[in-house]
């Protein structure tokens, strides 16, 4: 019985860390997905400006394409 309750502390204890693991990653990408909302939004700034930016905007969007 002991040894099974050790194998359920060790499990817990790497369950915690899978979760912590998880919860970075999902930062992760929340942040990425806001860093391409405010490029996208950095680009339709531009594009408003005028006809001298857009060749620009339109090879950064091409890249990320």
């Amino acid at each position: 019985m002991t040894k099974t309750d050790e194998q359920m502390d060790e499990v817990a204890a790497h369950a915690r860390i899978i979760r912590i693991y998880a919860w970075n990653v999902g930062g992760d990408i929340i942040r990425y997905r806001r860093s391409l909302d405010e490029i996208d939004a950095f680009l339709g700034k531009i594009e408003n400006r005028g006809f001298a930016f857009l060749p620009l905007a339109r090879e950064f969007v091409e890249e990320r394409d």
